[in-house]
């Protein structure tokens, strides 16, 4: 039996009982230290220079990614429960406390622990510009979980999943560590941001290994196959960053999850060793593993009946089988138990007993390679070849079974080889995968099937060196192994010695059972060479075989044995032969010669394998010895092999005769002995893994079925024809829990949280507590894990893909297996699916990883339009959007150009604003992941995964204000650009902004005076118009200021701010001209009575071009004296009558612009004589005549104007002159007034005589403008 342990680098542990001593680990000489790797340091560099044989060690322990479903006998591949991963490996950067409660594994009565090697993970530390990423190459099984390390892989990165140059090579060192260390990471670097992929370089395998490039993954029914490229892709790098394939989160790649995911691994690179070649010898120890899975069916026959046809081949030669049998664990479901004891089938009885073991046996359950393998490799170095029969790609692995059990990842396909690779590990057992049906049948199954066994593919004809077979149905599986069993047979003769007890009668050899211990000398003619030439026959079998060599030519010879016999015992004859002899090929008799009394001789063919029985008789009576096994593991007994699979024994046995001690399987029968022989008993016990089991006891409990309690090694007489003796190991374990917290980035106290392993019913309550928190747990079922508390702006590590199996759970924890110290025993892993199942024995810690990460914002002010502002003008503010948890709430920092720094919910969408002086406009705002370019954000909305930095940056620009001008004319009486508008800078380039009637907007400088200004037009006279204040206003909602200049229509604008939106206003009104008035005497008509008519017109007229007036108008009579006025009255736009001399004539009449109002006045007025004489009559500035003023008032200014007229002297009235009285003579006068008046006028005399009537008129017109 192989076993296996390193304690520490260079060690062998032997484990003695009774005197016996074997090595602890049947090592095949490679150059592994048995180092134990843990995954969470970050040390110094290891390049891991390769041996020149390199090979596994006990450092790692499979990750396993699920909790444990419960078996089922649902159909196969697809079961009702479907287990889900919650594997994963640690990589902390808060330490994780040690708990030195937990006890040493200690010894009592004998069997030390197999315990495993524990040396730190030696990983090269990375800087600022380096990145580091580490790969766990794994070897073979160690234990249920484990997987050692091997050294001397090569891995490279690549830019590819296939093809091209690997960029960085690393080869795995003792520990198993592959380290690539990456330059150009740090800012700016040419690989910063990048991400590779991890593959095998073609240069990379170490002697006795074989790479597996490409992977079967798809349905377990054998649908969707593909042919999966082993490789995986890095994150992307960043410098001052470790990357490790066993290690979940932002930092973690290649160990994963998702049931459909094809390339979920265990994070441990796989590499299958060699396949051994096979022995050649006919007659074979073999271990037969059958695939009982559902998915087999109604095939179930056939599979038994190629596992008939193959026992059956082996009869008749010095063969021996064990029996194996996997669906969703090991033994399956619907077998009995695994028989890893190897039984003899030499004989047809023994071949019959073999088959009736797995002769009930039912299909059910999923397919599980990892166990089935793994059971079969804790006796491999028992076997010459084990031979795996399966009708489908794995879809579980570990015990308790975990993946997902209807479709095949890279997972399960691991584990199935690390299992494999133990098997062949003592570099003798071959392993041969038959694929049977269609679940096998494709060229991407066969790579599977390789990758257990070795990459020769049967053809037909290549028995010895296929590797795996590949058939349409179990007949054929039956021929080729019908032909496998009988390959090395051709030429060769197997002798098999049989005990015929003395009860038997005589010459009957009923009763006769194979023996060991008999001494059988060989001979041949024709040259023929015979090896060996003397041997012994084999317990058990009681076999020994013999080879013929043949010389070139020689087709046949005599073979010839001879037994020596030993005392009490007789050769007993056959038909009066000393031999029976049989050819294996055929079936049929071989004709034997007695040669003397105790020899025979057989005529032997080169292609021939004939096996011939030696019948004794004993002279006493027969006596056989069957050992069994129990384990009592914390008050619960298991019979052997149905213990936990990390606890194992193997026995020794003395006998018969001399024989010396020799493994011994349990619960087989050893025959030969004879009543009251002795047999010496011992084992040696093995626990691989269970740090806290404490063998307490390893004692003979019960011989002949009374009960004993006697130490090992024990001798037992053989009293009876049929002894058993049962060995009892007691076995004492705790099983631990304990929960930490760690937190990446930031700076929040791990205390903070509450952690909590959450029991399923019956089970033993969980810790729960702050970091650290301990507890004994149930073993193999699933607590859950949850977390409350702590900084709300961390997240959980959470990559859960089935949020049903641990419904109670928070998220995803690392769980690792750790020793006493608290040092990580790498390989186990656990609660990647928010739940831990801790294996019998364990001290698992579950680590919590919560991650925040970091934004940075950034400001950037532009100042080219003459602003000033800088970036402490602002404020930045990044407000958590959509669904909010508690706690998250909007952070704000002031506004800087190297960036202000703080943690958000990694997850969470924020929303991106900034408050900040006018004038500015955003310009851009873009963000940079991890280092990387800018790139514009038009959401303005970023969510960062976890640990990521984020940089975002407000970039603003000041706004150049604008200047317009705008002329507005009162009542737009005139158009506005018969004026042209000037902003002018008072100093510096700043644009002049100029225009008719309007100018700009036009963008100017910040922070300018500017001047601002009117003229008319050319060929516009603007002398009616009054230009007002220049008003300048800010739509953008700032302020101005307006200083008035010196002159009208001057003004100084003070410098405007950035993005001022300023408009200047100059309103010129037309102002009032008032009115003007003209007034003429239309007539003056002396009327028949004497009295006087004068018609006044009185003309007022708008002075102003643009706009109306109003007026008041009224009129005043002076006339001389002597003159009366007799009436007074006007028509016009108004009329009616004076009140005495006077009148209003109109009261606030409008007068539209330069429109004109006539008014024509009436007077009646009667000149007395005396006017006449007094001179009254006469026109004069103050009144006097016909003297007419009229005033009008308008706009505050009053005018005037006058007409006057005189009146006429009447013509006297002639004297009618009696008859014959003679007419006056000229000169002579009447009396009745002045005959003459002088008029002057320059100087001239007017004379007027006689009767003619003439008027003098003399008129002066007045027009003054006095303002009242």
């Amino acid at each position: 039996m192989k076993l296996a342990l390193m304690i520490t680098p260079a060690v062998v542990v032997t484990i003695a009982f009774g005197g016996l001593s074997l090595p602890a680990h049947a090592d095949d000489g490679s150059s592994s230290t048995g180092a134990q790797a843990t995954q969470s340091g970050n040390d110094a560099t290891a390049t891991g220079t390769p041996t020149d044989s390199p090979s596994s060690s006990p450092s790692s322990t499979t990750p396993t990614d699920d909790a444990t479903a419960s078996p089922t006998s649902s159909p196969p591949d697809s079961p009702s429960a479907t287990p889900t991963e919650s594997g994963s490996s640690s990589a902390t950067s808060t330490p994780a406390p040690t708990d030195p409660s937990t006890p040493e594994p200690t010894q009592s009565g004998g069997p030390k622990l197999k315990a495993q090697a524990i040396t730190p993970l030696v990983v090269p530390a990375p800087t600022a510009t380096t990145s580091v990423v580490t790969v766990k190459v794994g070897g073979d099984r160690s234990g249920v979980t484990g997987v050692t390390s091997l050294a001397g892989v090569t891995l490279g990165l690549y830019a590819a999943q296939t093809g091209g140059a690997a960029l960085f090579t690393c080869v795995s060192d003792a520990d198993g560590d592959c380290n690539f260390t990456v330059t150009a990471t740090g800012p700016g670097g040419t690989n910063r941001n990048k991400q590779f992929w991890v593959r095998q370089a073609s240069t990379g395998v170490p002697t006795g290994w074989v790479a597996n490039t490409s992977l079967r993954t798809g349905n377990g029914d054998g649908t969707g196959s593909q042919s999966t490229p082993y490789a995986f892709q890095t994150p992307a790098l960043l410098g001052g960053q470790t990357y490790s394939s066993t290690q979940t989160g932002s930092n973690g790649f290649m160990l994963g999850s998702g049931n459909t995911t094809r390339l979920a691994s265990g994070g441990i690179w796989q590499q299958s060793r060699a396949n051994p070649t096979l022995i050649q010898q006919c007659g074979l120890k073999v271990a037969l593993v059958l695939d009982l899975s559902g998915s087999v069916g109604d095939d179930i026959g056939d599979l038994k009946g190629a596992a008939d046809t193959f026992t059956d081949s082996l009869v008749g030669t010095a063969s021996s089988m064990a029996l194996f049998s996997f669906s969703t664990l090991s033994p399956a479901s619907g077998a009995t138990q695994n028989y890893p004891g190897l039984m003899p089938v030499t004989t047809q009885a023994q071949a019959n007993a073999f088959q009736s073991l797995y002769a009930d046996w039912t299909s059910g359950g999923g397919t599980n390679w990892d166990r089935g393998l793994a059971s079969a490799a804790a006796n491999a170095s028992d076997y010459n070849v084990v031979v795996v029969i399966t009708d489908g790609s794995p879809t579980y692995y570990n015990d308790p079974q975990q993946g997902p059990g209807n479709f095949t990842r890279a997972r399960e396909v691991e584990n199935g080889i690390f299992s494999a690779n133990e098997i062949k590990s003592d570099l003798t057992t071959r392993v041969i995968a038959v694929g049977v049906g269609s679940g096998v049948s494709s060229a991407s199954a066969a790579l599977n099937l390789a990758a257990i066994s070795g990459p020769v593919a049967y053809n037909g004809s290549n028995t010895a060196a296929a590797d795996y077979y590949q058939t349409d149905n179990y007949g054929e599986v039956g021929t080729a192994l019908r032909n496998l069993a009988l390959g090395n047979c051709a030429g060769t003769v197997s002798v098999v010695k049989e005990v015929v007890p003395s009860t038997a009668p005589p010459g009957s050899t009923d009763g006769a059972q194979p023996a060991g211990g008999w001494t059988f000398d060989a001979s041949a003619d024709n040259g023929v060479t015979v090896s060996p030439s003397t041997g012994e026959t084999a317990s058990g079998t009681g076999a020994i075989g013999f080879g013929l060599a043949f010389p070139g030519g020689t087709p046949s010879a005599d073979f010839t044995a001879t037994e020596t016999q030993q005392d009490g015992f007789t050769l007993q004859q056959v038909s009066g032969m000393n031999a029976v002899c049989t050819d294996l090929n055929t079936g049929l008799a071989v004709t034997v010669r007695n040669s003397g009394s105790l020899g025979f001789t057989a005529r032997v063919g080169s292609d021939q394998a004939v096996s011939c029985t030696v019948y004794n008789r004993a002279a006493s009576p027969t006596a056989d010895v069957t050992l069994s096994k129990q384990w009592v593991i914390n008050g619960q007994t298991y019979a052997d092999p149905n213990q936990p699979a990390a606890f194992l024994a193997s026995a020794t046995l003395t006998g018969p005769g001399s024989v010396g001690a020799t493994p011994q399987p349990w619960n087989v029968v050893r025959t030969g002995y004879s009543v009251n022989d002795t047999a010496q008993i011992d084992e040696n016990t093995t626990i691989i893994g269970p740090t806290l089991c404490t063998v307490d006891s390893s004692k003979v409990t019960s011989v002949n079925g009374a009960t004993t309690d006697a130490a090992l090694p024990y001798t037992a007489t053989l009293t009876q024809e049929h002894n058993t003796v049962t060995v009892t190991n007691t076995v004492t374990c705790d099983t631990k829990l304990t929960l930490v917290k760690q937190v990446q980035g930031g700076d929040a106290d791990p205390s903070e949280w509450t952690l909590t392993g959450i029991a399923p019913d019956g089970a033993l309550p969980g810790p729960s507590g702050h970091s650290g928190v301990s507890a004994s747990v149930t073993p193999n079922v699933t607590y859950q894990l949850a977390e409350s508390g702590g900084d709300p702006l961390y997240k959980q590590v959470d990559e859960r893909t089935n949020l049903q199996s641990n419904p109670l759970s928070t998220g995803s924890m690392t769980c690792v297996q750790v020793d006493a110290e608290g040092n990580v025993i790498a390989g186990y892993s656990d609660g990647i699916n928010g739940g831990v199942s801790v294996p019998l024995g364990f001290s698992v810690r579950c680590t919590a990883v919560n991650q925040t990460a970091t934004l940075i914002l950034e400001k950037q002010v532009i100042n080219d339009n003459g602003g000033s502002a800088v970036p402490g003008d602002w404020q930045l503010t990044a407000t958590p959007t959509g669904t909010v948890p508690s706690g998250v709430v909007a952070q704000t920092v002031t506004g800087s150009l190297v960036g202000e720094s703080f943690n958000v919910l990694p997850g969470q969408t924020y929303a991106l604003s900034e408050q900040g002086p006018s004038g500015y406009t955003q310009t851009a705002l873009t963000c940079s992941v991890n280092d990387g370019p800018f790139t514009a954000d038009s959401a303005a909305t970023v969510s960062l995964d976890p640990l990521q930095t984020v940089v975002c940056r407000f970039v603003n620009d000041d706004v150049a204000p604008t200047l317009s001008l705008v002329k507005q004319v009162g009542g737009e009486v005139v158009p506005a650009t018969n004026w042209t508008l000037t902003g002018a800078p008072a100093s510096g380039d700043s644009p002049t902004v100029t225009g008719n009637g309007s100018a700009g907007p036009t963008a100017v400088s910040a922070g300018v005076d500017y001047d601002l200004s009117e003229a008319p037009i050319s060929g516009f006279d603007d002398s009616q118009f009054e230009a007002g204040d220049w008003v300048c206003t800010d739509s953008s909602g700032g302020s101005t200021t307006v200083q008035a200049g010196d002159t009208t229509g001057t003004a100084t604008l003070s410098a405007l701010n950035p993005g001022q939106v300023v408009t200047c206003t100059i309103e010129n009104d037309a102002v009032q001209q008032g009115v003007t008035i003209d007034k003429t005497v239309h007539s003056t008509t002396q009327n028949a009575d004497g009295s006087w008519t004068i018609v006044y017109d009185i003309t007022v007229t708008n002075a102003s071009t643009y706009v109306a007036t109003a007026y008041d108008l009224t009129d005043s009579l002076s006339f001389g004296t002597g003159i009366t006025v007799n009436s007074a009255s006007w028509t016009g736009p108004t009329s009616g009558t004076f009140s005495g001399t006077d009148a209003v004539l109109t009261s606030t009449r409008e007068l539209a612009a330069a429109a004109s109002d006539v008014f024509v006045v009436t007077v009646n007025a009667t000149v007395a004589d005396s006017a006449w004489t007094s001179g009254s009559t006469k026109c004069t500035e103050e009144g006097g005549g016909f003297y007419n003023e009229a005033t009008a008032l308008s706009n505050d200014r009053t005018v005037s104007d006058d007409a006057c007229s005189e009146p006429t002297p009447p013509t006297p009235t002639p004297t009618p002159t009696p008859t014959g009285t003679t007419p006056p003579q000229a000169g002579n006068l009447p009396g009745t007034g002045s005959d003459i008046w002088p008029l002057v006028g320059g100087g001239g005399v007017l004379v007027v005589i006689g009767a003619a009537l003439m008027s003098l008129l003399w008129w002066r017109r007045r027009n003054r403008g006095e303002l009242g």
